[in-house]
């Protein structure tokens, strides 16, 4: 996928002017924990890898740094204090998700086109996963129809699995969206896969 500093510039700057301002910094619940957005990129770093940093910080230390575009949305803290999942919206679709080891900051997963020295066409290869998973279930939503995804942390479980969900939009779905909600373990480090549900539901949401 291809950025461009002026459109990221826009979105940043149109994030600020809304009511409701995104965080600059979200904290564990016992707030020994965060996880910050810097107004600045890395020494060294690829304008087109990141603007801007996410940061981990233990206290008042920062423990670690990545590159990234975007603005933060929300922390979902595991039930053990081990992980924080971390929504960065990073474009108007996309992959959002990054997942933090809080001993030391390690990024478990990171957004896909986020990773170091990753081609332009990562994300379309995502996409194209994604849209398969959802064609597997309903045929007729072919990567013809595709608009746009936003992938991004669910929920976790009481046992410590991370729910992440992917919304897919479709052109011939306009009233409602197909999701992937899939539910991961964490082993050696890495997210395994343990389930997943593939749905359609109305989009916009209905209003309570």
């Amino acid at each position: 996928m291809l950025w461009t500093l002026a459109f990221i510039g826009i979105l940043f700057s149109a994030a600020n002017a809304a009511e409701n301002e995104p965080p600059e910094e979200l904290y564990s619940p016992d707030h020994r924990y965060s996880v910050r957005i810097l107004h600045s990129g890395l020494p060294g770093a690829d304008p087109y890898d990141g603007i801007f940093t996410i940061a981990v910080r233990s206290g008042q230390q920062y423990i670690a740094k990545y590159p990234t575009i975007g603005y933060l949305l929300e922390g979902f803290w595991s039930p053990d204090g081990k992980y924080v999942a971390v929504d960065n919206r990073r474009s108007n679709s996309g992959d959002y998700l990054w997942l933090f080891r809080l001993s030391d900051g390690h990024a478990v997963r990171m957004p896909v086109d986020a990773s170091p020295g990753h081609a332009e066409d990562t994300y379309e290869k995502y996409a194209k996963d994604m849209v398969q998973r959802v064609t597997r279930k309903f045929p007729e939503l072919t990567y013809h129809e595709f608009t746009k995804l936003f992938t991004f942390a669910h929920a976790w479980t009481s046992s410590c699995e991370l729910q992440v969900k992917t919304n897919v939009g479709f052109r011939n779905l306009p009233d409602q969206i197909a999701f992937v909600l899939q539910t991961y373990k964490i082993a050696s480090e890495k997210l395994v896969l343990i389930d997943e549900k593939v749905e359609k539901a109305p989009w916009p949401p209905k209003k309570a």
